[in-house]
C-alpha cells in the first residue's frame, strides 16, 4: 500500500540518497553539492527553505517530494516550485 506524510529530520539521509540516486540517474551526479547537514538545517531547521514529503511503499521509501516557494516580480504573485523522485 501507498502512503504519503510528511519528512522527518529521521528522514535527512535518505533524502540525500535519493537526491543522489536522481542526479546518477541523469548522469549529473558531480554536480550534487549539497549534504545531511544542509538538508538539516534547510529542511528541518529555525527557519526551513523548503518542506518535503516521502512516499512509502509497503513500509520502504519510494520516493520523495520537496516543494518550496518564491515570489515572481514579473507576474507579481506567489509560486510553487516541486521536485520529486
Amino acid at each position: 500500500m501507498l502512503t504519503i506524510r510528511t519528512a522527518r529530520v529521521d528522514d535527512v539521509p535518505v533524502i540525500r540518497e535519493l537526491i543522489s540516486e536522481l542526479a546518477e540517474y541523469e548522469k549529473r551526479l558531480e554536480e550534487v553539492l549539497t549534504t545531511e547537514a544542509v538538508i538539516s538545517r534547510d529542511g528541518f531547521g529555525k527557519h526551513p527553505e523548503f518542506s518535503a514529503l516521502i512516499a512509502e511503499w509497503g513500509g520502504t521509501t519510494a520516493g520523495f517530494a520537496l516543494f518550496f516557494g518564491h515570489y515572481s516580480t514579473w507576474r507579481g504573485a506567489g509560486m510553487l516550485e516541486l521536485m520529486f523522485r
